[in-house]
């Protein structure tokens, strides 16, 4: 089953970055993702919560943000981009082939995509930069 967020539901938590990092061209464009269960019926409106912001706003200003972090991970950061960039489906495929580019074993590929996550992930950016804390999680 695919998960889905909706705006005022999605945090900065793992799955839901990695969720975001899936959609990641469509939340630039600020748009939000569809949800994949949508029926077309929208029921009663009357309790609906009108918001008073542009619906770009709540797409773009994430993915600004996530951007913002994975360019502070710098390759770590593309590499975790990169590999999550249609939900994952071509992870099994793309590892090992940058693994060969970059003349490394697959599994540091993988540390250095979980790595890059967790730095990544929160509802705060982190202080130190991200060398620091690569440094300090090995």
């Amino acid at each position: 089953m695919e998960y889905w967020y909706s705006p005022s539901n999605f945090s900065f938590k793992r799955d839901a970055i990695l969720w975001a990092i899936g959609y990641l061209t469509i939340l630039r464009d600020g748009e939000w993702p569809r949800e994949p269960r949508e029926t077309g019926y929208y029921g009663n409106m009357q309790n609906k919560q009108v918001n008073k912001e542009a619906k770009f706003i709540k797409p773009a200003s994430i993915a600004a943000e996530i951007d913002i972090r994975l360019e502070k991970c710098g390759t770590d950061g593309l590499l975790l981009e990169y590999t999550y960039t249609n939900g994952g489906q071509d992870r099994p495929y793309l590892i090992p082939h940058i693994a060969k580019l970059l003349n490394i074993v697959e599994e540091h590929v993988d540390l250095r995509c979980n790595r890059a996550l967790s730095y990544i992930s929160g509802w705060k950016r982190k202080k130190v930069p991200y060398s620091t804390y690569r440094d300090r999680h090995k």
